[in-house]
């Protein structure tokens, strides 16, 4: 038997309603709280204990899915756990909710059981909770219950309805099974000595459940300094010292529409916004429980928007000691240690999260199990480490390469890509180009402009390899590839690429031509060719491509006889590029050597040396 101090460690929160008089709206308080965190994506598991007057199942949004008419509940679950012990099953006695066709989480209810039949009634009467409790392993039973919940529903909150009073059930509920107590009062007198003895209570327990103050329903009324309200307000303010919002107690105003029937605010409001108070409670619970992982994903929001990632970080670690396996806290854990240079740690914590949900991904987490695969091989990229980067890319790829989920298929290409990088920078350029072809393959068709510029992307890396091994026919076939497809589109990333497939397409014909030195003819035809290319491509490229353009633009000129102009180019070119342009324009007149290359390298040395010698006196001055 678990010790009486113990409680079973568990992601689920329960949460237990309590009002020590009756109609102040306790249930419907809690009613609406589990619709909206049903709506927001919640699995929620709710507990009638208010055996005398059950209240659940009065609304249609609890009513059994399976359309079942007064359905098993509570007290048949006791019977039989009495007789026989707890059963194998739970599912005769918690039943799936119809809630709305817009609900993203789950709703189940264990009702308080078959209210009116004969069987219920004899039940209520032969049933002594002190005899529940000393004679008949009642504690045990209960934790039983909480442990059969939390394996078989896997919810992220478990409420629970309490009968009003000072009652054994009501113990059982704020005392055993609460984690957090929703205390729901009036502001009269009655109410408020009797809601203090069972919060004074409560306070007394070893571990003793967090506390939320809910005062309903309250009547419109001054609130100002002095007045009635605000004298009650600040006695709640000393005598419920402790409780979580003691200093400022949430207040569900009175609402007539409730004097006539029990609505669900917030599933479909009024013009007065009347669901806003229930969605202040549900957001108090969400933010006491901690456990819940949206509260802290919700907290990283602005520091992610203003890049604080050290502060992303200290939010991740405070989530994951209450949610140690979370794939959300684990995932922008990862993101921050990357942002904050921290890779080891950033690879250490993809690895974390691969070890807990690779295997056991429910779909809506998939795409962020494979974009950690992604950025584990991105981050394995930063640390020089190819061959476990590709091995991360073809995990990926094994994984979700043939989903049709248009969410995976953007990390499938960028896998691919990446892994065409990778292979490439390892000097396996016929893999990469394999690596290119795949992603062209199960991809090139796409409308989806995502992996519409993965494909451009490949196709101009797929000819820049083709290149690098001297097949250049096959080179210029790859960049018109992607003329073809994109020349024409206003997407400003694939203009981009646009732009460098002009590029290289346009060096590959400059190459050429030196490469046909006794044909005047040819030769300037092919270097007005390329010409053209690059004075396109220079029109759409990004600001970084200017001056590389720029350089190819100034040296074709030079070919052409055209000096003064390649001139006044080049020295707008290296201007923009500095040095590496130098070394690389250098680099580009020795190949296929022309006499003309000699000449073209004196210009450059001559401009470089003089924009060198501006940028020293400035720097000087």
């Amino acid at each position: 038997m678990i010790a009486q101090t113990e409680k079973l460690p568990t992601l689920t929160r329960f949460v237990a309603f309590y009002s020590y008089k009756g109609g102040v709206g306790r249930t419907l308080a809690m009613a609406n709280c589990a619709r909206a965190l049903a709506a927001r994506g919640k699995k929620i598991v709710l507990l009638d204990f208010d055996l005398e007057a059950p209240g659940l199942l009065h609304f249609d949004a609890f009513q059994p899915k399976n359309n079942k008419k007064k359905p098993t509940g509570f007290a048949e679950y006791l019977e039989v756990c009495l007789q026989d012990g707890p059963p194998e099953q739970l599912d005769d006695y918690i039943h799936e909710c119809k809630g709305l066709d817009s609900d993203k989480g789950k709703t189940w209810l264990m009702p308080a059981g078959r209210h009116g039949e004969p069987g219920y009634l004899g039940f209520l009467n032969r049933m002594t909770w002190s005899e529940f409790y000393t004679g008949r392993d009642g504690y045990r039973i209960l934790e039983n219950l909480r442990g059969h919940i939390i394996e078989r529903y896997q919810p992220d909150y478990v409420f629970i309805d309490s009968r009003t009073g000072l009652s054994e059930i009501g113990g059982i509920a704020t005392h055993q099974l609460a984690d957090i107590v929703v205390l729901v009062f009036n502001l009269n007198g009655q109410n408020l000595q009797g809601a203090k003895r069972v919060f004074d209570s409560i306070r007394k327990a070893p571990l003793h459940p967090e506390v939320i103050l809910v005062a309903s329903p309250v009547p419109v009324m001054p609130m100002d300094q002095g007045t009635p309200f605000y004298k009650k307000m600040k006695g709640i303010n000393k005598d419920f010292s402790g409780a979580y919002n003691a200093e400022q107690a949430l207040v569900i105003p009175y609402h007539p529409l409730l004097a006539f029937e029990d609505r669900l605010l917030v599933d479909d409001g009024d013009l007065f916004s009347s669901d806003v108070p229930y969605i202040r409670l549900m957001k108090m619970i969400q933010e006491v429980a901690a456990v819940d992982a949206d509260y802290y994903v919700q907290q990283m929001t602005g520091p992610m928007q203003r890049g604080d990632w050290q502060q992303v970080q200290v939010i991740a670690l405070q989530g994951l000691a209450e949610n140690p396996i979370n794939i959300r806290l684990l995932m922008n854990l990862a993101s921050a240690y990357y942002f904050t240079g921290a890779l080891e740690k950033s690879l250490a914590t993809y690895n974390e999260l691969l070890l807990h949900h690779a295997d056991t991904a429910e779909p809506s987490q998939q795409q962020t199990v494979a974009q950690a695969l992604f950025n584990k091989g991105f981050v394995l990229a930063q640390l020089q480490r190819s061959k476990e980067e590709i091995a991360a890319y073809d995990e990926l790829l094994r994984r979700f390469g043939d989903s049709q989920a248009v969410a995976l298929q953007e990390p499938v290409a960028n896998a691919l890509f990446n892994k065409g990088v990778a292979l490439r920078q390892l000097q396996r350029s016929e893999e990469a180009i394999a690596a290119y072809d795949e992603l062209l393959r199960r991809f090139g068709d796409s409308q989806v402009v995502a992996l519409q510029e993965q494909v451009a992307k490949a196709l101009v890396n797929k000819g820049f390899a083709l290149g690098q091994l001297q097949r250049s026919e096959e080179a210029i076939a790859a960049y018109d590839e992607l003329l073809r497809r994109f020349g024409e589109s206003q997407v400003v990333a694939l203009q981009e690429r646009v732009a460098k497939a002009l590029n290289s397409k346009g060096f590959i014909i400059l190459l050429n031509a030196k490469k046909a030195p006794n044909n005047f003819e040819q030769r300037q035809s092919l270097l007005q060719t390329a010409l053209a290319h690059f004075e396109r491509a220079l029109f759409l490229c990004a600001l970084e491509d200017h001056a590389m353009i720029l350089g190819n633009q100034g040296y074709a000129l030079f070919l052409l006889g055209r000096t003064t102009e390649s001139e006044q180019m080049l020295q707008q070119a290296l201007t923009l590029g500095g040095n590496k342009l130098y070394e690389d324009e250098l680099a580009d007149s020795r190949i296929n050597p022309l006499p003309e290359d000699e000449a073209f390298r004196a210009l450059l040395d001559r401009l470089w040396g003089e924009i060198s010698e501006q940028t020293a006196t400035a720097n000087g001055a």
